[in-house]
């Protein structure tokens, strides 16, 4: 620790006697709503000769410091947007150079055509979504607008990754706590109208946490214009069994304040049907049929408050409530007991599970941030704090035939409660230096989870298995940073120094497992426009993947699969990732990065057979290298249509000392999106994925696709939207795996209830009206009346 504060006072009280004379924020916005227009060329000129070219960020805004007050030329250029050139005096009071664009439209037969913004832009090595230009904007949820963003994956299981890397989404800069099955029904219970922007950040800033290797950053719809608007939206689907979300928004807004309150509920029945082909004591095949239904009422209430306390301040605070009931049934069956297989001494089965989890989770969030020297320092202090009660029960019953066609009956009863509790605390604290921006701070970071696991034989009245399991985990951090923008060339180096403190321990056996390191994870990127057209990045990082907390309990329990239970192991390690990637876009309508992965102790799953030869499923450390590329093109070659399609590459070769692997193949993915604008605002889609039959050495993964239509119908007065949702229409999205290694018998093919016909319908309504910009005062006549 002692290191740590030495090396926080060097970051926090460091000082530099390089200072510009002029300070500025220039802002870019559109000039009839007021909209920031984010990553807009700006060129600085002086004297006729160029002096620095920018893009805004996502905000439309950009921190900009000069030598020498006086006069200077100004060139604003945006897709869709007239050139704006204008001249302005600037001086050591401007401390706001806003500036605004105006629609490139023209007249066509009385028809006003207006370009439209670009769908994805690069800016500092991230790739953004502008949600508003995606034709899935208005057709489906969040969850599914993921799903067709360039270089996301999305896995039925809840998992998302991002160039085949693991991500953490977060959502108005609050991260977002759950298991995977929990994040996935959460996002399927947020409209993706109610989205405004989707950042996916490959290389995350140093001031993130090391754990983290990937971000979805995802913005929410503000509002800029003062006054009241509520939302409604409401999604009934029909697959096996009806599903409903429903969400509603209201927003409060004037010039020093908003807030914003919101309620979500996502409830129905999801079926997934699973084959499974095995051997019982690798003698007798099996073929188990199991079909499961899933039942949730995710509920969610969150409410946010922002305040401008003065000039230089704001204060902001977000809470949420979660409560998420559900109940899963599961039957399955190994087949009829005939005679000759009990004669060979086989096992035949039916199985019942029926469970109940309950999960609460609360979530609040408070941040304060500071401004002063001409907004050319900045001090941010934040506070989380988030707890997650869930109690789990389950009932299941075996009946079972050996030697004997009558069968005998084992029924049990399953009680795992868990609780987890996480607190982070982080001060940041930037400062321009030159023409660059150096940023430091500190992190603290707390998890406590703990879980008690009973398991009785109801037939006989008492206890068979028992275990206590606690986790605890301190992270101390601290980290700093340099970025600076040399006209068309942006470059960023980080460090990360962390210390990880993690006990955990099976208070039943007294097993127990100790970690106390001390890394460094540092990281760069670098990105050259190399002109208009053309941006290029290469970044390189350091990070590590905590394992899921249900990963480490070593208690063994039936999850999913009535084939193979589920052990924990408490002995996994965190993950190591060294990852190198290449990017490149043109003109925002075609990206691609190629890139490399070295994993050390790479977290992934394994089924094995016991003593017995009975199966059973764990979370183990491989070491593994991976080669990925990935590549999107956006076309708009007819007004009317629109053309979204991506892939990605990934290769890879992965150790385990456990087992003989085989052979590699490269996974290959392909998605094509195509919408259609007709006539009296209809618009209609058609959503084609396809993945090839692949494998990593370990387990064979078979090719799957699926083909989704939606058809779009809005009406202007009142502002209603509805969506007609058609997906998977060949019912061929059916995921199936075979295991590769010692010989062992184990195939799965599971259908996840993905045929599903879906109507939404979003109302928005609300008094709104433009805020009053305010302009400072310039000594240039013609940059003013440039600016009204």
């Amino acid at each position: 620790m002692n290191v740590l504060v030495s090396l926080l006072s060097l970051l926090l009280f460091v000082s530099s006697s390089i200072h510009a004379q002029i300070r500025t924020d220039v802002s870019v916005r559109d000039k009839h709503t007021a909209e920031p227009l984010p990553f807009a060329y700006v060129s600085i000129f002086k004297n006729n000769q160029p002096l620095v070219t920018f893009q805004t960020d996502t905000n439309g805004t950009y921190r900009l410091n000069l030598a020498h007050e006086g006069q200077y030329a100004i060139r604003v250029t945006f897709m869709g947007y007239q050139k704006l050139d204008t001249l302005l005096s600037l001086n050591e009071y401007t401390s706001r150079t806003p500036l605004v664009l105006t629609a490139d439209q023209h007249e066509l037969k009385s028809v006003v055509v207006t370009k439209a913004k670009s769908y994805l832009q690069i800016r500092k090595g991230n790739l953004v979504i502008d949600v508003a230009q995606s034709p899935l904007a208005t057709t489906s949820d969040l969850w599914s607008m993921l799903s067709s963003t360039p270089s996301v994956q999305t896995f039925d299981t809840g998992n998302i990754s991002v160039k085949n890397q693991q991500t953490v989404v977060y959502i108005d800069h609050r991260r977002i706590y759950m298991t995977s099955n929990e994040l996935r029904d959460y996002l399927q219970s947020i409209p993706a109208s109610s989205i405004s922007r989707i950042e996916v950040i490959s290389n995350p800033a140093s001031n993130y946490p090391a754990d983290v290797a990937t971000v979805i950053a995802i913005k929410t719809k503000d509002f800029d214009q003062k006054g009241v608007k509520v939302t409604l939206t409401n999604a009934l689907a029909k697959a096996t069994f009806l599903r409903n979300t429903f969400s509603t928004r209201l927003d409060i807004k004037n010039s020093d304040s908003d807030i914003q309150i919101g309620y979500s509920n996502n409830r129905g029945t999801q079926r997934e049907t699973k084959d499974i082909s095995t051997l019982y004591r690798q003698s007798h095949p099996w073929q188990v049929d199991q079909r499961s239904d899933h039942t949730i009422d995710h509920q969610r209430i969150y409410g946010q408050f922002s305040s401008k306390l003065s000039k230089k301040s704001v204060l902001s605070v977000y809470s949420e409530l979660n409560s998420s009931p559900s109940n899963t049934t599961v039957n399955s069956t190994n087949g009829f007991p005939a005679l000759e297989r009990l004669q060979e001494n086989d096992s035949i089965f039916s199985f019942q599970s029926n469970s109940r989890t309950q999960a609460r989770n609360f979530f609040v969030q408070s941040s304060y941030q500071l401004s002063w020297d001409s907004t050319t320092q900045n001090l941010k202090l934040q506070v989380e704090y988030f707890k997650n009660n869930k109690s789990f029960t389950n009932t299941r019953t075996i009946d079972f035939f050996v030697r004997s066609q009558e069968s005998q009956t084992r029924s049990y009863l399953d009680i795992f409660p868990q609780k987890l509790g996480t607190v982070v605390g982080t001060i940041h604290y930037s400062r321009n230096i030159g023409n660059g921006e150096f940023l430091s701070g500190i992190r603290f970071f707390k998890n406590q989870l703990n879980d008690q696991n009973e398991i009785f034989l109801t037939n006989e009245k008492n206890l068979l298995a028992s275990s206590r399991f606690n986790y605890d985990e301190h992270t101390y951090a601290v980290f700093s940073e340099w970025s600076k923008e040399v006209k068309n060339v942006y470059y960023r180096l980080g460090l990360r120094l962390e210390n990880n403190q993690i006990i955990s321990k099976n208070v039943t056996t007294g097993a127990k497992s100790n970690l106390n390191w001390t890394n460094l994870f540092p990281s760069f990127l670098i990105q050259w426009n190399s002109s208009p057209a053309n941006v290029w990045s290469l970044s390189y990082k350091n990070t590590f993947t905590r394992p899921d907390y249900y990963q480490l309990n070593p208690f063994e329990r039936f999850t999913d699969n009535s084939v193979a239970n589920f052990r924990g192991n408490q002995s996994i390690k965190p993950q190591k990732d060294y990852v190198l990637d290449l990017s490149w876009s043109n003109n925002s309508f075609f990206t691609s990065s190629v890139g490399f992965q070295y994993l050390k102790d790479f977290i992934s799953t394994i089924v094995l057979p016991d003593h017995q030869g009975s199966l059973y499923q764990q979370y183990d450390n491989f070491n593994a290298q991976a080669y990925y590329a990935n590549f999107n093109v956006s076309l708009n070659p007819l007004k009317p249509l629109k053309i979204i399609g991506s892939s990605n590459v990934i290769y890879y070769n992965a150790q385990y000392t456990k087992v003989a692997k085989e052979a590699s193949t490269p996974l290959v993915d392909f998605r094509l999106l195509t919408a259609f604008s007709l006539k009296n605002k209809w618009v209609a889609q058609v959503n084609f994925y396809y993945m090839n039959t692949m494998s990593d050495g370990f387990f064979k993964h078979f090719n799957y696709s699926s083909v989704n239509l939606a058809l779009q119908k809005k009406l202007d007065k009142p502002n209603v939207t509805f969506t007609l949702f058609f997906t998977d229409v060949f019912k061929s999205d059916r995921r199936a795996e075979r295991a590769l290694y010692n010989h062992l018998s184990y195939q799965t093919s599971t259908y996840n209830d993905a045929q599903t016909l879906r109507l939404t319908i979003a109302w928005s309504f609300g008094k709104l009206q433009v805020k009053t910009k305010d302009k400072d005062q310039s000594e240039s006549k013609e940059a003013v009346d440039r600016l009204k």
